[in-house]
């Protein structure tokens, strides 16, 4: 049966926040010193080319890796001892889509329903609607293809209604219809539950319909974090057009070295 969360004591202005965040894998340094601060509500994409550092940077915020150096604090807490009730309130989708191939989609669907509390059935059936997944309830989520996957795997995330959702890549296998309605929904859950989402990609047209604010990631750092209409009015898209990520990382990536290595 569905369960209403009560308010997260001590969650602060913020849900995620880093202080010099660096993380190692071995000789090659991926984070150096990142600071950033995501505003509770907003709807945050997170950009930068691959191998930047995108997945890393999240994977610490949901304390899947650990920081080498420097602290992350995520709906309150130390991302390295998140508690039980901060990590129900996370939802998580990530590029390959990792679930349970062995479980029907029937079967899968239960499984979170019952280790989340708060999981919506409602929701999840409208969902698994509008994003058409009709592969019938009994089919094995081993043999979905992946875009199908993914689908699942936002619905599964997002069902829970949860106060941080983070989507890192997650409609690399959708075709563009199916790309702008996940992310809309995606939207959805901060319009109606004021749930914060951030979305990683490395294509800023597939973001920059839903989100308000976006932060650029180069060299291992943030170079950038602005609302998404300064930016474009700053580099000439005041007029609503597309950014293409591919010319304006140069632009902003020259002005924030002019100003000291962070856009301001």
């Amino acid at each position: 049966m569905q369960t209403t969360r009560k308010p997260l004591d001590g969650a602060g202005e913020f849900a995620l926040s880093t202080d010099n965040l660096t993380r190692d894998f071995g000789v090659r340094t991926v984070l150096r010193g990142v600071n950033w601060s995501v505003p509770r509500g907003a709807a945050v994409g997170l950009l930068g080319r691959n191998g930047e550092g995108k997945t890393t940077l999240l994977h610490v915020a949901l304390g899947l890796i650990r920081p080498s150096t420097g602290r992350c604090t995520t709906l309150g807490e130390d991302s390295k001892q998140l508690d039980d009730d901060r990590l129900e309130r996370i939802g998580f989708v990530d590029q390959r889509a990792q679930l349970l191939d062995w479980m029907s989609v029937e079967q899968h669907v239960d499984y979170v329903a019952m280790m989340q509390p708060a999981f919506d059935r409602d929701l999840a059936r409208r969902l698994m609607r509008e994003l058409e997944l009709d592969v019938g309830q009994r089919a094995r989520v081993g043999g979905l293809s992946e875009g199908l996957r993914q689908r699942l795997a936002f619905v599964l995330a997002v069902s829970h209604r949860p106060d941080l959702l983070v989507l890192d890549e997650p409609v690399s296998a959708q075709d563009p219809i199916s790309r702008r309605q996940i992310l809309e929904l995606a939207l959805e859950r901060v319009v109606d539950d004021g749930a914060t989402v951030i979305i990683s990609s490395h294509v800023l047209r597939d973001v920059e319909s839903v989100v308000d604010r976006v932060a650029m990631l180069d060299g291992g750092r943030i170079v950038c974090h602005e609302d998404l209409d300064d930016l474009k009015e700053r580099y000439g898209a005041s007029d609503g057009g597309a950014l293409d990520l591919e010319g304006l990382f140069p632009r902003v990536l020259a002005d924030a070295k002019a100003a000291g290595g962070f856009l301001r």
